[in-house]
């Protein structure tokens, strides 16, 4: 008798371990969709040029909400893909933000890459964390070359840089 208890607790003990290894594995999956890598190769942080918030708008000369962040490195450097998700659109949006790359991640979240000197992917591709979808430039209302990283959490602008590690 006490044999088929200790099986039976067994099989419960193993059928829990395989829910949590599948619970594991899809909370894995997703966190693949959320963004948290920087877009570009950036050791330093002190090559945010411009960060989320209020600032000082360069061509306006008034103080506006800046909705993203702006990470300044060389010409051409590649600009990366922060998760996984399907492009949604790429386009020359408007003069502010020049050729842009906006990705979807599913559940709520949407990633802008602006300012880009060319665009590597095209709509409806899937792309993955860390591929490189464009290159860095200075297209649009610009100072200089830059990547514009905006990241919206159903619809709403959020500051990228809590996303990250």
């Amino acid at each position: 008798h006490r044999i088929e208890e200790a099986g039976q607790r067994l099989a419960q003990v193993e059928a829990s371990h395989a829910a949590m290894a599948r619970a594991l594995d899809s909370t894995g999956e997703a966190r693949r969709h959320i963004p948290s890598i920087q877009p570009v190769i950036n050791q330093q942080l002190t090559l945010l040029t411009a960060s989320y918030g209020m600032r000082y708008h360069p061509f306006y000369k008034t103080l506006q909400s800046h909705q993203g962040v702006d990470y300044t490195i060389p010409e051409g450097s590649r600009v990366f893909a922060t998760a996984d998700g399907t492009v949604r659109e790429v386009a020359q949006r408007n003069s502010t933000s020049g050729q842009t790359v906006v990705i979807d991640h599913g559940n709520g979240y949407e990633t802008y890459y602006g300012h880009n000197s060319s665009l590597l992917v095209s709509v409806g591709d899937k792309v993955f964390k860390g591929q490189h979808i464009a290159e860095m430039g200075s297209t649009g209302r610009s100072t200089g070359n830059h990547c514009h990283f905006e990241v919206r959490v159903n619809g709403e602008r959020t500051n990228p840089i809590t996303l990250l590690p």
